[in-house]
């Protein structure tokens, strides 16, 4: 089901499937600034990545001596939210564990994830609650996918709130997990990097240890979209050889797997965790430019 909020700037669309963003519009334009799927480039909007991101080392977890299976970005994409409750500007969309869930994440979880509007700003508040009788453990992040005004991004820029040299973190094209080597990239004077058609080739920029707090996207020089959060990875991603349709900036509190590691999910790269009876509560926040 497909549910609205709107204010005098923007009208935004989720699909209770997955509570996955699929639409924010200018109301004054009609501008769509999210991946609206016009070709098969990518069959998602903005999914939500829980309990799990990016690749599992062999596609398992192991968890008191025990392995469990997971598959890429967790199952939270594919489930049916709730609505607890919704306003003109504001609705909130709930996941709870259940038996189906537990066979192969072994963890009482309550996720509840909330869109705000506030003139050109969207707010996406997670907040999970621990309901278990024991530490539970989980990666979290955003998936956000947003388009220009042509059919292609390529020629265009992203600029960083971040100093002139930025550090990438190497993916295994081959096992979707990450080497322990890094790049380095070099920012422009203003902080941006071009998008060049061959920018992704490598799969995504992930950027880790804080380096980035904010995500700028341009076209003809002027700001579109800017996405600010307090997680300390961000990735940028866009299909190989599709030319750019479209940008995600993804926020995680969470990683996939190194090659190299053997470790439980409580050793896992900045995994996430909660005490029994404790609260995860973060949000990212997207600036629309109305252009």
């Amino acid at each position: 089901m497909i549910e609205s909020i709107e204010n005098n700037f923007l009208t935004v669309k989720i699909d209770t499937l997955g509570a996955e963003l699929i639409s924010v519009k200018n109301k004054e334009t009609g501008r769509e600034y999210i991946w609206d799927k016009h070709s098969d480039a990518w069959n998602k909007s903005s999914p939500i990545l829980f309990p799990n991101i990016g690749a599992l080392k062999n596609g398992k977890f192991s968890y008191n001596g025990k392995e469990y299976t997971g598959e890429k970005h967790g199952f939270a994409k594919n489930k049916e939210f709730k609505v607890l409750k919704k306003t003109e500007s504001e609705i909130s969309f709930n996941l709870t564990w259940n038996n189906d869930t537990y066979v192969n994440y072994p963890f009482k979880f309550n996720l509840t994830l909330t869109y705000i509007l506030n003139e050109n700003e969207l707010t996406m508040n997670y907040v999970i609650k621990n309901e278990d009788n024991k530490t539970i453990y989980f990666a979290l992040g955003a998936h956000p996918a947003f388009m220009g005004k042509k059919e292609s991004l390529t020629g265009e820029k992203m600029g960083f709130n971040a100093g002139s040299n930025l550090v990438l973190s190497d993916v295994n094209l081959e096992t979707g997990c990450f080497k322990d080597s890094k790049t380095p990239i070099k920012c422009d004077k203003d902080g941006c990097v071009e998008i060049a058609y061959h920018t992704f080739d490598n799969d995504a920029y992930v950027f880790e240890n804080n380096q980035v707090k904010s995500v700028t996207l341009f076209e003809e020089d002027k700001p579109f979209v800017n996405v600010s959060f307090d997680a300390p990875i961000v990735g940028i991603w866009s299909p190989i050889g599709r030319d750019n349709p479209f940008v995600c900036i993804e926020p995680w509190y969470g990683i996939a797997d190194k090659d190299s590691f053997n470790g439980e999910i409580s050793e896992r790269n900045e995994e996430q965790h909660l005490d029994i009876g404790e609260v995860f509560d973060e949000s990212i926040k997207i600036s629309f430019y109305m252009l």
